[in-house]
């Protein structure tokens, strides 16, 4: 070997510096687990910091949106009875496949048949695949055959 080269030492070390017997692995492990359960420690700010920092979220209010939905739930227990009914009704209408007409808000006429429906549009089938959203539709019907 060339002098001042040093072998890379591979074998396995001790962890901690500590001898690898059984009994200092037990000791080693002891000091290693937690105390008792574990809590957690926020510091104490200065008091010049602590009055400039805003107030948390939960003591100024709940945030507009949150209170948007608030206001808008108290509709909903009132439409959730409409709601499975309207999907129950869709759900009639996959399975056999009859041709609807689906009238919107601005009268667009759209004729196709209902392919699947979300809690927001659904997907009608003509001679091209069209999404809907709900809340463009006016009403809708089958189409009726005047034989």
């Amino acid at each position: 070997m060339a002098q001042g080269t040093k072998l890379l030492d591979l074998s396995p070390t001790p962890a901690y510096g500590v001898p690898s017997s059984p009994k200092n692995a037990a000791l080693l492990e002891e000091s290693l687990q937690p105390a008792g359960p574990r809590k957690l420690v926020r510091p104490r700010l200065p008091e010049n910091l602590a009055g400039r920092l805003a107030a948390p979220r939960r003591l100024r209010g709940a945030a507009p949106l949150a209170q948007h939905e608030g206001r808008a739930a108290l509709g909903r227990a009132s439409t959730a009875a409409g709601r499975h009914a309207e999907a129950l009704y869709f759900q009639k209408q996959i399975q056999p496949q009859p041709l609807l007409v689906f009238v919107l808000e601005d009268g667009e006429r759209i004729e196709g048949v209902l392919e699947w429906f979300d809690q927001h549009s659904l997907k009608v089938r003509n001679s091209t695949r069209q999404l809907i959203f709900k809340r463009c539709i006016k009403y809708l019907h089958k189409v009726v055959d005047s034989e």
